[in-house]
């Protein structure tokens, strides 16, 4: 045990720390004492503070990390405490620093892509049912404003979006093939693909009647519609014919709202003879006359 010269409490003699010059090897006033009079004369000297950090900033800076490295684990965890129990007040600050550096930041990002994206890739993959949880929460607090953005990224990047589905197609066209090979002979369930047009935008869809669907399209859309093409699945059955047709156009994908307050996810608008082509890929497809 050992008495502190400022408070004189009898204290235990880890709580003073370490002095050359001491009879005992160790500081005269505890640890506590120490820490009130240099915040108390930080308080009182700090533009004389500021402008010694200033000049010893590399100084500081190796002590922080030579610190830093010294004690990973405990300032982990007592990182990882503190943002738990002021996970609001922890939020606000980040917030506020990212509105007042948003340049500073861009830059930093733009200069270490790879490094951001490494650290991005192995946080999801060690922390994936959180990550999942967190990006479904956030999609379904921000509906409106993820589908903003979905459009105008698509917009902005319409080439690019179909080059790489066209790439993707190629790669993958075999493999659907023999897929469908393998669910049922073509042909046999007597359904048609149908591509029909309203205005700017198309439909593709299935149906043994595609006829009847004329009218009762119209009916939802309160438009004229038109039939343009109709197809017969070269393999396997038509429903999972249209399903990976869909799926090859998706970059072009538009849903539509009904009349009857249902939405129509079976809309497409762009190049109608790039959705031709990916039809003809997978169907026997002819004009209607």
């Amino acid at each position: 045990m050992k008495q502190c010269n400022k408070c004189e409490e009898l204290k235990s003699l880890d709580e003073f720390g370490k002095e050359k010059n001491g009879k005992d090897g160790l500081n005269g006033r505890c640890k506590l004492c120490i820490a009130e009079w240099m915040k108390a004369y930080r308080e009182a000297n700090k533009e004389k503070c500021k402008a010694y950090r200033e000049a010893n900033k590399d100084k500081f800076a190796e002590k922080r990390k030579a610190y830093r490295e010294a004690n990973k684990e405990p300032i982990a965890e007592k990182s990882k405490a503190y943002r738990e129990e002021n996970k609001e007040k922890v939020a606000e600050k980040n917030k506020a620093y990212r509105e007042a550096n948003k340049d500073k930041i861009k830059a930093w990002r733009e200069a270490n892509k790879e490094e951001v994206a490494e650290k991005r890739k192995a946080y999801r993959e060690a922390n994936k049912e959180e990550v999942a949880e967190k990006d479904k929460a956030y999609r379904e607090e921000n509906k409106e404003k993820m589908e903003e953005y979905n459009k105008a990224w698509r917009e902005a990047n319409k080439e690019k979006i179909a080059e790489k589905d066209k790439a993707y197609r190629e790669a993958n066209k075999s493999k659907r093939i023999e897929e469908l090979k393998q669910i049922i002979e073509p042909h046999t369930d007597n359904e048609w693909i149908y591509v029909l047009q309203c205005g700017l935008y198309n439909k593709i869809g299935f149906s043994n009647d595609p006829l009847r669907r004329i009218p009762e399209i119209e009916k939802e859309t309160g438009f004229d519609v038109d039939l343009l093409y109709l197809a017969k699945a070269n393999y396997g059955r038509t429903t999972d014919t249209e399903t990976i047709i869909h799926h090859d156009l998706k970059h072009l994908n538009i849903p539509i709202p009904y009349k009857s307050k249902t939405v129509s996810r079976e809309w497409f608008y762009g190049d109608l003879l790039e959705m031709v082509e990916v039809i003809g890929e997978y169907a026997e497809i002819k004009k209607v006359n």
